[in-house]
């Protein structure tokens, strides 16, 4: 099965080595450009909660305990035992769901990809205002020390985010293929992948975190598809990249259709 990986111009020596290699980046969740991304809601006893309310209130002995209300964030002037216990819960699943996202950023990588070759969006949002190039590669993975092939999967595009439960959100990987429906044009399908199974490199230069990449062999690369606005020195850069490293590739160049919206490859 062939996929698509979008990227804009100042990615080209990045992706492109040298040495011939590819670099594929693997990325860390707080890197992605979606917040909601890999941030499920955690299920915690709400009980557990409203029993601390209540411990609270009885040690202040006060009945006009000051808390902020959830939904306006003013404080009560005084708090039911239900406010408290909600805001305590609330306040609690976001610390959760924070640690959770610390813990995932040092573990997790994620390669996105896309099933839709020809989207004028995507040209646009990772390529840079179709200034880019995109590489066509085989549905087929194996990370160092492995023997086994993995795939990446498809997203779940959902109305609703994913849920995990306290006690499992660390192991629990459930939630990694959910996305808002809004995302729905990117046809996205990913793989997600423990970050020790990848080479560490050089960060890129606004790089808050590690960089992770994979060596994606030459022999399943398909095309390589330069955007309708790549510069000159980027094309001629990639040609020749292609020219010495993969002579059999398909170097592409995209096209606006005259007559309608569409972008073609030629």
């Amino acid at each position: 099965m062939k996929l698509y990986k979008y990227y804009p111009p100042e990615s080209e020596g990045f992706i492109l080595l040298k040495n011939g290699d590819i670099n594929l980046r693997f990325s860390q969740p707080s890197t992605l450009n979606d917040p909601f991304d890999l941030s499920p809601t955690i299920d915690i006893d709400k009980k557990t909660s409203h029993d601390l309310a209540k411990i609270i209130q009885e040690k202040t002995k006060s009945k006009s305990t000051h808390f902020l209300d959830t939904n306006t964030g003013e404080p009560y002037e005084r708090a039911t035992l239900k406010q408290l216990g909600d805001s305590l819960y609330e306040k609690t699943v976001k610390q959760k769901i924070k640690k959770l996202r610390e813990h995932n950023d040092l573990s997790i990588g994620v390669l996105s990809l896309s099933k839709n070759k020809k989207s004028t969006l995507m040209w646009s949002h990772y390529s840079k205002n179709h200034t880019g190039f995109m590489l066509e590669i085989e549905n087929s993975f194996e990370l160092k020390n492995s023997n086994t092939q993995l795939k990446a999967q498809d997203v779940d595009y959902s109305k609703y985010r994913p849920t995990t439960k306290q006690s499992e959100s660390y192991s629990d990987k459930s939630y990694f293929i959910y996305k808002d429906p809004v995302w729905h044009y990117e046809e996205e399908m990913r793989l997600v992948v423990e970050l020790h199974t990848l080479e560490p490199t050089e960060k890129t230069r606004n790089d808050p975190l590690p960089c992770y990449c994979y060596t994606y062999p030459r022999s399943q690369l398909g095309r390589i598809i330069l955007g309708a606005m790549c510069p000159e020195d980027v094309e001629e850069r990639i040609r020749k990249w292609a020219d010495k490293h993969a002579p059999k590739i398909e170097v592409k160049k995209a096209y606006l259709n005259p007559a309608n919206y569409e972008i073609n490859y030629k």
